[in-house]
Formats: C-alpha cells, structure tokens, sequence
C-alpha cells in the first residue's frame, strides 16, 4: 500500500464512504441546505461591511441608506 493509498483508505473509514472508482471523477453535489447557508453566510458577510464601513464614514451609510438616528434627544417624552 502506498502512502496515497493509505491516505484515502483512512479518509473513507474516517467519513464512511468509499473511495471513488479509479478513473472516474468525484461528482461534487452541494445540497440546497449548503446553498442557502453559504447566502446567509454572504449576507452576513456584507452587512458586517456595512457596519464597519458605516462605523469608519461616521455614519454616512447610515444617512445613505435613510436612517434617521438620534434627532429626538428627548427620548420621546
């Protein structure tokens, strides 16, 4: 056995699935869990560059996008 060979004989007793035929490439499926995870992932992504972009402008993201903010200092009393 070969070093390539124990190799992928360890990863497929690790995850438990066989090895692929040789010669035929591994079909990769993503599930359409695994899509909708990586575009919350994304969405994440770009709100916290928002934020942080917004927190650097000193809130013109914020006025960008129609946010009021504090003009009542009264707290509304």
């Amino acid at each position: 056995m070969t070093t390539g060979t124990e190799h992928t004989a360890v990863t497929a007793e690790a995850n438990g699935q066989a090895p692929p035929p040789p010669g035929e490439p591994a079909a990769e499926q993503t599930t359409m869990g695994e899509r909708i995870m990586g575009l919350i992932g994304l969405a994440f992504a770009i709100g916290l560059a928002l934020i942080g972009l917004d927190l650097i402008t000193g809130g013109a993201v914020a006025r960008l996008l129609g946010a009021d903010g504090e003009q009542d200092a009264s707290g509304g009393s």
